[in-house]
């Protein structure tokens, strides 16, 4: 993840946290989750492959340790 930075993700959260993300922040720019492609649960964390507003495809990953998002475009 040569290119990832901490960035803000907005997430939509039921019954427990980080469902699915809505919006996100990605290099000062306010960006709107269009489709999630894919997702899953590691030991560390949460991910979601996302397509957002701007039609690119970004990786956001939140770790359980650190309580922290990390957002790599794709």
């Amino acid at each position: 993840m040569d290119n990832a930075v901490s960035e803000i993700v907005s997430c939509y959260s039921g019954s427990s946290f980080a469902e699915h993300p809505i919006s996100f922040i990605w290099q000062g720019q306010k960006l709107d989750v269009v489709v999630c492609q894919a997702e899953g649960r590691l030991p560390e964390g949460k991910f979601f492959h996302v397509r957002a507003s701007d039609g690119r495809a970004y990786r956001l990953f939140y770790q359980f340790s650190d309580c922290d998002w990390t957002i790599e475009a794709r």
